[in-house]
C-alpha cells in the first residue's frame, strides 16, 4: 500500500491537473457542511471490496491543499467516467470530460460549492482499473516550478520545455519534472548516473532498464525514464525524486 501511496503522490498532479484537485483545513471554509467534501461524490457501486481508500488530508501538490482518494475496480475507465459523469449532470452541474488511452477523466464545478470535484481513471494490469477521486478549490492556482534551476536535481543543460512540480504529505515528499533533451536517451542516462553518483547516490541496478535507471540514498529514491523521440531528434526525460518515509 505504501508503494501505491508513494506512486499516487508522484503522479498526483501530472493526473489532477487535468481537472483539478485540492482539499484541506480553510481551503474549503464555507463549503457545504458535509464532514468530507470527497464524500458529497455518489459512491461507485462496482469498486472493489475494501471501497475506496484515503491518501491524504494533508496533501500538498504546487502549494495547493489536496484531499486524494483511490478505490480499484475491474471494469474499464470509459464505464466508471460514464458513471460518474451521468451521476454528476443529474445532479445539475455540467461534467467536462477528457481521456486517452491512458486515462480517462470527469470534472465538475459545483456553483453552489465553488467547488471543483474530479475523478481520473487508469487502466493497470491484470484488468484492473485505478480510480483516483479528489476535490479543489480553483480560487488557489497552482504554482509550478518553470525552470530546470529550481528543480531539486540535476537536469541536462540540454534541456527545453522544463515543467516540474512538487507535492507532499505528512509523511513523503516528491518533485517530478518532464522535459525534452537534444541528447539521445543513453547520453541522458549517462548523464544522471555521473551526476547522482557525484551527490552520493547509487544504482539500483536490480530495478534499472535500458530505458530506465533507478537510485537511492538514504530516505530517498530517484527514478529516470526517458523516451527516444525519433533517430537524431533527442530523448524526453520524466525524472522523479521521493524522499522521507520509505519502505
Amino acid at each position: 500500500m505504501r508503494r501505491v501511496a508513494r506512486w499516487l503522490l508522484a503522479c498526483a498532479f501530472a493526473c489532477v491537473a487535468l481537472v483539478g484537485g485540492s482539499w484541506s483545513g480553510d481551503a474549503f471554509a464555507g463549503a457545504a457542511a458535509a464532514a468530507s467534501p470527497v464524500r458529497q461524490r455518489p459512491a461507485y457501486g462496482g469498486a472493489i471490496p475494501g471501497g475506496e481508500i484515503p491518501i491524504g488530508d494533508a496533501l500538498e501538490v504546487n502549494g495547493q491543499p489536496m484531499q486524494l482518494s483511490i478505490f480499484y475496480t475491474a471494469d474499464p475507465p470509459t464505464d466508471v467516467i460514464r458513471f460518474y459523469a451521468l451521476a454528476f449532470q443529474a445532479r445539475g452541474v455540467l461534467p467536462v470530460l477528457s481521456g486517452g488511452p491512458g486515462l480517462a477523466a470527469v470534472s465538475v464545478l459545483d456553483p453552489k460549492t465553488g467547488l471543483q470535484h474530479f475523478v481520473s481513471a487508469i487502466p493497470q494490469p491484470g484488468a484492473q482499473t485505478l480510480v483516483l477521486v479528489g476535490v479543489t478549490n480553483p480560487r488557489r492556482p497552482p504554482r509550478f516550478t518553470r525552470g530546470a534551476q529550481e528543480a531539486g536535481f540535476p537536469v541536462p543543460i540540454e534541456n527545453r520545455a522544463f515543467l516540474g512540480y512538487r507535492a507532499a504529505d505528512a509523511a513523503t515528499e516528491s518533485e517530478t519534472a518532464q522535459f525534452i533533451s537534444s541528447l539521445p536517451p543513453a547520453d541522458v542516462l549517462a548523464f544522471y548516473r555521473s551526476a547522482l553518483a557525484a551527490q552520493g547516490w547509487e544504482e539500483r541496478g536490480g530495478e534499472s532498464t535500458p530505458a530506465l535507471a533507478v537510485f537511492g540514498r538514504e530516505g530517498a529514491a530517484l527514478s529516470v525514464a526517458v523516451q527516444a523521440l525519433g533517430p537524431e531528434a533527442g530523448a524526453a526525460v520524466f525524472v522523479n525524486r521521493t524522499s522521507g518515509r520509505l519502505p
